[in-house]
């Protein structure tokens, strides 16, 4: 029977604690309580990278001193690249060192098959298959515990925040345990519910107080989880569907809120820039770059228009249900203009062409988008 491990595999062993193991109970601490399904997605991108580490380190055996020099280098870069994709903003930085770590794999790979080509003796099927699954079941067996570790660093990130709602910034002993035995291993609500719940957790000062907030919270999180769910339905059973609601706003709402939003951002930018310079940039679409946070794919589509004395702005996208939203400022750029439409606006802000100030009532395509995700 082949072994699952033998002191061949120290090196390798080591390797990927020092890489995918430590990214791994960073990002558990930073990431898994942001989304749904953080660790079982995580696991799959702490495969890829073990996978990845390990056939560079182990694909062709060098002179000690060779390794010895090439194992933190190769280190380096798979722990550039993983933290470079983990922000859309430094996403284009992490394609580098993806280039290099291919091409240093297509050149040790073809050393490697040569090699064996040459001396097939010295391929030893046993070996392969523990440095094939290492990565694997290692992955598997470092999950359980980064997931406590997550549990323990969010209660003690989430205890030090209720401390200013406290007097003497003390929570006492039972009310921590009344919270904590209702929000139980909930990443997400550990993580969210040092808020105005929490205020009141600590206000009422006991363990059946607390604990009697903290179930509140945990129902109003289930309600939310289930409007969400069904925001998310109804943009799938609407899509494509033409016509307005009883609102009069329009049934296929894809891409409304992450359109709106991005636009928002871009109109804050602007007026920060114009504060600063008395005009408004040309530049700034290409400094702001990714609207990934506000929910637009790359390329996003936006197009804007900067008027000749720098003194008006807009800019407009067409989503992919093929409605146009548009924002711009004239001379104040405290003061948005808004557009919708099934066309794109003919120009520059003003009281014609379908423009409508926020001083004046919002359009209906404008307002809020809770009820929609985006």
């Amino acid at each position: 029977m082949i072994g699952v491990w033998t002191p061949k595999l120290l090196g390798a062993t080591i390797g990927w604690f020092l890489v995918s193991g430590v990214i791994l109970y960073i990002n558990a601490i930073v990431k898994a309580s942001k989304s749904d399904g953080y660790f079982r997605n995580q696991l799959a991108e702490t495969v890829r990278l073990a996978a990845l580490f390990e056939f560079l380190v182990n694909v062709k055996t060098f002179a000690l001193w060779i390794e010895v020099a090439l194992l933190p280098i190769v280190a380096f870069l798979v722990l550039f690249q993983a933290f470079a994709e983990a922000k859309p903003e430094t996403r284009p930085m992490g394609r580098i060192p993806a280039i290099i770590l291919s091409l240093a794999a297509l050149v040790l790979l073809s050393i490697t098959a040569a090699s064996y080509a040459t001396n097939p003796e010295t391929f030893i099927i046993a070996d392969f298959l523990r440095e094939l699954f290492l990565p694997l079941w290692l992955a598997f067996a470092a999950v359980p515990f980064a997931y406590a570790f997550a549990i323990l660093a969010g209660y003690e990130s989430m205890t030090a925040r209720l401390r200013r709602f406290a007097d003497r910034q003390r929570i006492p002993l039972k009310v921590q345990l009344g919270i904590s035995s209702a929000l139980k291993v909930n990443l997400q609500a550990i993580d969210r519910f040092p808020g105005q719940r929490g205020k009141l957790a600590v206000a009422r000062g006991s363990f059946r107080g607390a604990r009697e907030e903290a179930q509140i919270y945990m129902a109003e999180m289930a309600a939310e989880r289930i409007r969400l769910e069904t925001a998310k339905q109804r943009l799938t059973d609407y899509a494509g569907v033409e016509g307005v609601d009883e609102d009069g706003r329009q049934l296929d709402r894809r891409e409304f809120q992450a359109t709106k939003r991005s636009l928002e951002w871009l109109a804050l930018c602007h007026a920060g820039h114009y504060r600063n310079r008395k005009v408004f940039s040309r530049e700034i679409l290409s400094v702001v770059g990714s609207f990934e946070r506000q929910g637009l794919p790359d390329p996003h589509g936006i197009v804007m228009k900067v008027r000749r004395d720098g003194q008006a702005w807009f800019a407009y996208r067409k989503t992919v249900t093929g409605y146009y939203f548009a924002i711009g400022a004239v001379g104040d750029p405290n003061i948005y203009w808004y557009y919708d439409g099934n066309k794109p606006p003919s120009g520059f802000p003003s009281d014609k062409g379908g423009w409508s100030s926020h001083f004046g009532d919002i359009r209906d395509e404008w307002r809020e988008e809770s009820p929609y995700p985006r």
